[in-house]
């Protein structure tokens, strides 16, 4: 009756209890280091006097833009991977839910095994580093051409490998339909074997619990 559409109506119009967002990876600056301690509080410090070093400022005032996750443990050093958002995160103005999440765009999904993924966000490419099955950097790249690309991964790679933060990779990994042009200019360019797959079905139950607060 009126009475039921009425207040289907009504239910069907109002925001979720949770909500989830996704942070585009080229809003994010990504920074992996070891630190010779694995108290937390420690780290933490640690990891502000480095984002200060490095010109990592996130704006002032209320909210959480930064935040660093441990990659692995070894002895007394602890591998973390820390994230910064170099602006403020607004509250949506969808209404007001309960609780909100906010990850990093490719947190929500499982990397590749030892590897370099490259995946393209609007026209841009994204390059993420992985470590065992953990990410451990994500390397945002633009709108560049093959030969770029792979310069630009060659050159992080011999970096991350120089201060001990990745394994030995072999592969290069696209999330992105078989482009044979590519797979050419890549595969010639790099001394990485190139395959192409489907991006993993985004899994966020699982993914680090990264912990970003609007303002």
């Amino acid at each position: 009756n009126g009475t039921v559409e009425r207040a289907l109506a009504e239910s069907s119009q109002k925001p979720p209890p949770r909500a989830l967002y996704a942070i585009p990876s080229n809003d994010l600056i990504s920074h992996p280091q070891w630190v010779s301690s694995k108290d937390e509080e420690i780290i933490g410090q640690v990891v502000e006097v480095e984002r200060e070093k490095l010109g990592m400022k996130p704006p002032e005032g209320p909210g959480k833009v930064s935040d660093w996750k441990p990659v692995e443990l070894n002895g007394t050093r602890t591998l973390i991977q820390s994230v910064t958002i170099p602006w403020t995160l607004d509250q949506t103005a969808a209404g007001s839910t309960e609780f909100t999440d906010f990850f990093p765009q490719y947190a929500l999904f499982p990397p590749a095994a030892n590897s370099v993924v490259l995946w393209q966000e609007d026209s841009g490419w994204v390059a993420g580093y992985s470590r065992g099955t953990q990410w451990v950097h994500v390397q945002p790249l633009g709108d560049v051409d093959a030969s770029s690309v792979s310069g630009e991964i060659d050159l992080t790679l011999m970096e991350l490998s120089a201060r001990g933060i990745i394994d030995e990779i072999h592969r290069l990994v696209l999330w992105a339909p078989y482009d044979a042009v590519l797979h050419e200019a890549l595969q010639s360019s790099t001394d990485l074997e190139v395959d192409f797959e489907a991006r993993p079905t985004p899994a966020p139950r699982v993914a680090p619990d990264w912990q970003f607060e609007p303002h």
